[in-house]
């Protein structure tokens, strides 16, 4: 279980970023993340990843991912 509002804020800040066409590749977000630093800690970025796709924060095609409705509005609720 995700213990901090700040890894989903991680995740969907690279896939905002890194998307060309509303997707990411989702090794890229992953190699992203770790050069994210918030709150000082580093965290499994993967497990992050699998909550926000089970949560249907974000969705994957094909190593691919892209923001849900939903994780959109994460981000616009959560600026950092």
């Amino acid at each position: 279980m995700i213990k901090n509002l700040r890894e989903i804020n991680r995740v969907l800040t690279a896939i905002k970023e890194l998307s060309v066409n509303t997707f990411a590749k989702k090794i890229d977000v992953l190699n992203e993340c770790t050069k994210i630093v918030l709150g000082g800690k580093s965290s499994n970025h993967k497990e992050t990843v699998d909550f926000c796709i089970s949560s249907k924060i974000i969705f994957e095609f094909e190593q691919q991912l892209q923001l849900s409705t939903l994780g959109k509005n994460l981000i616009k609720a959560n600026p950092e």
